[in-house]
């Protein structure tokens, strides 16, 4: 089942951007970490990714032969993107953070620093 491979994590293809090298050279090919998925509609699904590379939910589908007409991300590190009325719908809308999701931030941010 093609879900199942999107579960069990694919093998992807990514061009890095490395100046001087040639797009053979800055090909990485790696397998997807596994992650859930979950079909909730005839053609549409849910996917939960621990960790999320660039493009990375299109190469996936892809990958199994499907082409992603519209994607909505619903988390973020933890933050769900809805407003207090539940939905941010469009480019440009916002919300408050709550305590706990400033702590989120402010702990991400914390560690970003110590790596540096």
């Amino acid at each position: 089942e093609d879900l199942q491979q999107l579960r069990d994590g694919i093998v992807i293809r990514t061009v890095a951007q490395r100046k001087g090298k040639t797009e053979e050279e800055n090909t990485l090919v790696a397998r997807t970490k596994p992650c859930d998925v979950e079909r909730i509609g005839p053609s549409s699904c849910r996917m939960t990714l621990v960790e999320g590379r660039n493009q990375q939910i299109r190469k996936m589908m892809e990958g199994i032969g499907f082409r992603v007409v519209k994607l909505h991300r619903v988390e973020f590190m933890g933050i769900h993107l809805a407003g207090k009325d539940g939905v941010l719908e469009r480019p440009g809308d916002w919300a408050h953070l709550d305590e706990d999701e400033m702590l989120l931030v402010e702990n991400a941010i914390r560690l970003a620093e110590e790596d540096n």
